[in-house]
């Protein structure tokens, strides 16, 4: 017998259906058309951001056999105007973006044939021309969003099949497509392709376009099934902390969008076993390596409480599977994990937040950005700044007469044959996984601003050892799942521990700091909050603060009272009064001022450093106060070098 709680989810996903049909309910085109929540997102962006090629998705497509290139070309222009989308431009209404769809576009196939050159520098070549097509920036106000080219690389009588070779290249830019609609591009263009080629019945005509997605999903949020939504991720959401990986680099003030990616596979026989695991535990491959990741982001902040990204293709209905657009949706799982519990418990949590996540996905991320209103913060995303992305299928190569296509690669995303890999990234840290026959496929996509590439081919090996953990032990607490192979662990039991050492007495703390500073100049030397100092961020100010004491007649044997709050600037002032040569006198805030009077005359300080916000609690001495936030201007037009203050390790 039905429950009533089974019956009320009956009647919530029959509510969910209607709601979803009027959704894609074929309307009448409006003269001008909002654009939908994400494409408002990404104008925003392009109107903030200098002019970049941050949203460009390139993709190329290896054609092999027989090729009319005056056939492509005509192909391609009757996908356009199949696809609405691609004829799409923005323009700008009181500061707001509103598609413009031109009625004709008309593209040329430029083509280049490379079959002269010799073969080894073909390949630099393609991948020349691809890196240039990717970073080429769209104008969203005139230009057709949409690129493409046309390379021969190989003529028959060079290849082993006996067949030319061409690489068509493809760019949209992300307002008017995702990832999904690369491979329903493909199939279109090929069938329209082959129904010109050999007189075909075409492709039937669209009974929806984007435009239309567009115009109802405005009018869904305002529905009552988008309020429960809302409510749902409002509650979910509540107190978030921002995710601390250990970065190699000071954050940024403003994120960038340089990029790199490392590419790795789990073999077979280890995919094999994690299937086995996913099935024993009733969850999707997808499920199982997303746990894991949120594990090793565990292991990396030692935070408990882990949030992530991930896309969801948002075409919960076969009319809008055949559609090129920008559908996807970010979902936020956020994942809080007990040490002491088993894995397996864990994943059954992760799943159940994965569910939960998957039931509400309909809530555009830009629309849940906006109400959630989360801290404006230049150097990061809102929300999350890691993400995991799962591809369970791939579109397999399309058999036409005479003419072999292979599937669209994204560069990054996936394993280029031109050796092309990202060169951007929108967030701190994205792993990719590909599901194929044979394997897993692995793209750890990173912003360079904040890891080296040795950071995140280690963080990968930590991901990949976890995984061999957890299939061999996944019962065992979250606490005792290593993340360390044996050659690491050789190291850190045995080489690591061997930490006895001298200490170099013939020399000062501060040039002991200077020489680190020599060798690790851009690594966090300092974290408070959110805010962070390189060593050489460190040492200049450091110096700066120096250099002005000095001109104070600090020097060796002379005191200097510090009182400060717990901040950059505790530490800053510490190494300033140690390079000028000084000691030292702490003041803690908290002392009664008559202790805080009795130390000043007691050492004799010619010199306290404080802040305004405690300059009114020091008792009144005969010396210099010195408001490190209210002096700091001057203080910053001193010398960045190390200062010689003649001090000598006795």
């Amino acid at each position: 017998m039905a429950t009533e709680n089974d019956k009320t989810s009956s009647l919530a996903e029959q509510k969910r259906e209607q709601l979803r049909h009027l959704l894609l309910q074929k309307i009448k085109q409006p003269e001008k058309l909002a654009a939908s929540c994400a494409q408002r997102r990404l104008w925003l962006v392009n109107q903030l951001e200098q002019p970049n090629a941050s949203y460009n998705i390139p993709c190329h497509i290896t054609l092999r056999g027989s090729l009319d290139i005056s056939l492509l070309e005509k192909s391609i222009n009757q996908l356009i105007a199949r696809h609405s989308i691609l004829r799409t431009a923005f323009s700008n209404n009181d500061g707001e973006p509103l598609q413009n769809i031109f009625s004709e576009l008309k593209l040329t196939l430029p083509f280049d044939d490379l079959t002269d050159g010799e073969k080894t520098d073909r390949q630099k070549k393609i991948a020349n021309i691809i890196r240039q097509e990717s970073a080429t920036i769209f104008d969203l106000r005139s230009d057709p969003l949409i690129r493409v080219r046309l390379i021969q690389s190989y003529q028959a009588n060079e290849t082993e099949n006996g067949k030319d070779e061409y690489i068509l290249i493809i760019i949209l830019h992300h307002i008017i497509s995702d990832g999904w609609s690369m491979g329903v591009l493909a199939n279109d263009l090929f069938a329209i392709y082959d129904s010109l080629k050999n007189n075909n019945k075409a492709p039937g005509p669209l009974t929806l376009q984007y435009s239309d997605y567009t115009r109802r999903q405005s009018q869904w949020l305002n529905s009552d099934n988008h309020q429960q939504q809302l409510a749902y991720w409002k509650q979910h959401l509540q107190d978030l902390a921002l995710l601390e990986l250990p970065t190699d680099f000071s954050r940024p003030r403003v994120k960038g969008f340089n990029g790199a990616n490392v590419l790795t596979r789990i073999d077979a026989p280890l995919v094999k076993k994690l299937k086995a695991l996913s099935d024993q535990q009733s969850v999707t491959l997808n499920m199982l390596l997303s746990t894991v990741f949120s594990l090793l982001l565990h292991r990396y902040t030692g935070q408990n409480d882990i949030v992530f990204g991930s896309p969801v293709a948002n075409r919960n209905q076969t009319d809008i599977e055949n559609l090129i657009g920008f559908f996807v949706n970010m979902l936020v799982v956020r994942n809080q994990l007990d040490p002491a519990v088993s894995f397996t418990r864990f994943l059954q949590q992760s799943r159940d937040n994965l569910f939960s996540a998957y039931s509400n996905q309909d809530i555009p991320f830009e629309h849940l950005v906006d109400e959630l209103q989360p801290e404006r913060d230049r150097s990061r995303n809102p929300i999350f700044q890691v993400v995991f992305a799962m591809q369970n299928e791939t579109m397999p190569a399309i058999e036409l007469d005479g003419l072999s296509v292979g599937r669209p690669v994204i560069p990054g995303y996936d394993v280029s044959e031109y050796g092309v890999k990202a060169n951007v990234t929108r967030f701190d840290l994205e792993l990719h996984c590909w599901d194929t026959e044979d394997d897993v496929r692995c793209s750890w996509i990173y912003d360079t601003a904040l890891f080296t590439q040795s950071t995140i081919e280690r963080m990968s090996r930590h991901f990949a050892q976890l995984l061999e953990t957890i299939v061999a032990q996944p019962d065992s607490t979250i606490s005792s799942l290593s993340i360390l192979n044996r050659q690491e662990h050789q190291a850190l039991i045995h080489q690591f521990a061997e930490t006895q050492s001298d200490y170099p007495s013939n020399t000062t703390v501060n040039r002991l700091f200077e020489q680190q500073v020599e060798i690790t100049p851009d690594a966090p030397a300092l974290v408070f909050e959110n805010q962070r100092l390189s060593y050489a961020e460190l040492n200049q100010r450091a110096n700066q603060l120096a250099h002005y004491l000095l001109a104070r007649g600090v020097k060796p044997e002379v005191m200097v009272g510090l009182s400060v709050e717990r901040s950059l600037d505790m530490v800053i002032a510490l190494l300033g009064i140690l390079k000028a040569g000084g000691a030292y006198v702490p003041l803690d805030p908290e002392y009664p001022a008559s202790r805080i009077a009795f130390m000043l005359e007691d050492t004799a300080a010619p010199v306290v450093i404080t802040q305004s916000s405690l300059k009114n609690h020091l008792p009144a001495f005969n010396g210099e106060t010195i408001c490190l936030d209210q002096d700091w201007p001057e203080i910053a037009r001193q010398a960045k070098t190390n200062p010689d203050s003649q001090l000598t390790a006795n």
